[in-house]
């Protein structure tokens, strides 16, 4: 769950969004437990925060993070719940895949495995040879 999370924060970072629109994904409720972990006051971030802001490509920078969740879990642990909330509405957000307008000269081939995601895929087509689809979304 811990790394689920630390994987949609970086997802939101890399979108150019900020922690506080992460935050926004959620209830208030449900933050106000890491809120601390990721914020010194309203406007400044903790360092773990800034380094994975400059770099959040970096598994050492996306450990800290995790180690920093897992840390304040053990010594609260009623704030598992939340940690669960915000896990159940991420999953339930999903991936999406979409295949749009994909031409090959000798063959198309697209392969994908996404869990809990959805998928489409139009205007596939091959000049010569097969196309080949093989999506995985269970």
């Amino acid at each position: 769950m811990i790394g689920t999370v630390t994987g949609y924060l970086v997802k939101t970072l890399k979108e150019n969004k900020s922690v506080k629109d992460f935050f926004n994904d959620f209830t208030a409720g449900t933050v106000k437990w890491i809120r601390p972990l990721f914020l010194r006051d309203e406007n400044q971030y903790e360092k773990i925060i800034e380094d994975l802001i400059k770099n959040p490509n970096s598994p050492i920078k996306q450990q800290q993070v995790e180690t920093a969740i897992a840390s304040h879990l053990e010594d609260n642990p009623a704030d598992e719940q939340q940690l669960q909330e915000m896990y159940e509405k991420i999953k339930s957000k999903g991936s999406k895949l979409t295949v749009k307008n994909l031409a090959g000269k000798k063959g198309v081939e697209v392969k994908a495995k996404m869990k809990d995601s959805k998928g489409t895929i139009e205007d596939v087509k091959s000049d010569e040879g097969n196309v080949n689809v093989d999506l995985d979304l269970s």
